[in-house]
């Protein structure tokens, strides 16, 4: 400042020389500029001041504008704190001044950050998406399940286990997570053991299931059982009966007769088939077919088999398989009158008159005959010696 100051005054000086000669000549009555001695200043000052100057016009500056306020929002989303938000900008109002004085941001809160203890390695936090965990009983071994957490998930991850509110109001995962469902085999176990039943062992007890059936007047359920058990044992003789019985008992005659028939294909020597087969046959008024059932001798042909197939033969005048039955019959019991009166008879059909004759009297000394068959008998012995004298 100074110097311009010097400056100044020295081009003034010069005009107003320049022009005081060119005008009025220098007389020693006539008024000359006295020269003043320029004061000397302290550039220190100066500065001093200026500096002064611009912090009173920018403190008044900054007093008379709104100060900016930073907010910053919290957003609870189950885990994560959200980030502070951006600063609002709020424009400056103009200063009366020409120089342009900069906002101050003043923090008026800081949300403080939360410390999450760090989770230990093995545990396993489980994410919203559903995870099923499998347990497998085992007999030795507990069984641990085991949670697969994708590495990277858009969706925050949220603890199911437990979940604690923080001092600031905010809720916090927890991953104090323990492992997952633990079972001890010794507890409760269970054996499971598999045991292959025998046919006779399945045709049992479907036999006992249709015994219960027949107990509770169940025909359609005791047929079906006591078929399923000759589905399993075919050959079961006593079985095919009951259910052939069954058949007859329920008017299915044809049914009952096939039952038996084809338990007779299978064993041609069941002489208990055969007999029931007759049985059923002579109830239904066919002697033919039922003697039909009983032609074959089986080898082990019991007394009761022959004592029908003889009678019926000698119903049907088939002296033949009569004169066979009653002839096994007498071998095997001799003490029997009354195989001994077949055998007579069916002897003086095939005129064998001695030996008929024979047998008649040894009929006479076994016990067990009627006194009708006694008489009977007297009287073809004389019929008989009629005959020999008659002869003679």
């Amino acid at each position: 400042m100074s110097t311009i100051n010097n400056a100044l005054s020295k081009l003034a000086e010069q005009q107003s020389a320049q022009n005081e000669s060119a005008t009025v000549p220098n007389t020693a009555g006539s008024l000359v500029r006295a020269k003043v001695a320029p004061v000397k200043s302290s550039r220190l000052v100066w500065a001093i001041g200026g500096f002064t100057l611009s912090l009173g016009l920018g403190a008044w500056a900054v007093s008379s504008a709104p100060n900016p306020i930073q907010t910053s929002v919290m957003v609870q989303n189950d885990t994560q704190l959200a980030q502070p938000a951006t600063l609002a900008s709020i424009p400056t109002m103009p200063s009366n001044t020409s120089k342009v004085v900069e906002p101050v941001y003043a923090t008026i809160y800081e949300v403080p950050k939360v410390a999450v203890a760090p989770s230990p390695a093995p545990q396993a936090v489980q994410s919203t998406s559903k995870t099923i965990a499998v347990m497998k009983p085992v007999t030795t071994k507990p069984v641990i399940a085991e949670v697969n957490t994708p590495a990277q998930s858009s969706t925050p991850l949220r603890s199911v286990a437990s979940a604690k509110p923080s001092n600031d109001g905010l809720l916090l995962a927890s991953n104090s997570t323990q492992p997952t469902v633990t079972q001890e085999a010794n507890e409760s176990s269970m054996q499971v053991q598999h045991v292959e039943l025998t046919h006779r062992q399945m045709a049992d007890k479907a036999i006992e299931r249709a015994n219960k059936a027949l107990e509770s007047n169940d025909f359609e359920g005791a047929s079906a059982e006591f078929q399923t058990a000759l589905r399993y044992v075919p050959e079961d003789e006593n079985t095919r009966r009951k259910l052939a019985a069954l058949y007859y008992g329920n008017n299915q005659v044809r049914k009952s007769a096939e039952l038996l028939e084809e338990g007779i294909r299978i064993n041609k020597n069941s002489t208990a088939l055969r007999m029931s087969l007759a049985g059923i046959l002579l109830k239904e008024e066919q002697p033919e077919a039922a003697l039909s059932s009983l032609g074959y001798l089986p080898d082990d042909v019991t007394d009761k088999y022959l004592a029908m197939r003889a009678a019926l033969a000698q119903k049907l005048k088939n002296n033949e398989w009569a004169l066979q039955s009653y002839q096994m019959l007498s071998q095997r019991d001799p003490e029997n009158g009354r195989w001994w009166l077949g055998l007579g008879i069916q002897q003086e059909r095939s005129a064998q008159l001695k030996e008929a004759k024979e047998s008649y009297t040894k009929a006479l000394t076994m016990v067990g005959l009627s006194s009708q068959s006694q008489a009977f008998i007297r009287d073809r012995i004389n019929v008989l010696k009629s005959l020999e004298q008659g002869a003679d």
